[in-house]
């Protein structure tokens, strides 16, 4: 059995302020968003389902392959941005003109 915690009823009044506020907030936000309240509701409990969910361990395979595909990825963004910087160049010359 728990035991008993007693709180001080001014932390109580507080806390039930608190939720208040954070209700308000999300209405807000939700406003702000353009969705409707229920539907960032759910995200947030998404969220937290998620974040109790604990992750699937890879095996070491599963890590290399990984490993080895974002490397791979990392390879084609330098890539691209190398190609980037040098048009970025060329046009700035370009412009001086």
């Amino acid at each position: 059995m728990d035991p008993v915690v007693l709180v001080d009823p001014v932390v109580l009044i507080m806390i039930r302020k608190i939720v208040e506020w954070l209700k308000l907030l999300s209405h807000l936000l939700s406003e702000q968003l353009g969705v409707q309240y229920g539907t960032l509701s759910e995200w947030r409990k998404l969220r937290v389902k998620k974040a109790k969910t604990p992750e699937k361990q890879m095996s070491e395979d599963e890590y290399k392959r990984e490993n080895e595909q974002l490397r791979k990825e990392i390879a084609e963004v330098n890539r691209a941005n190398e190609i980037l910087k040098d048009a970025l160049g060329f046009f700035a010359k370009d412009r001086k003109r």
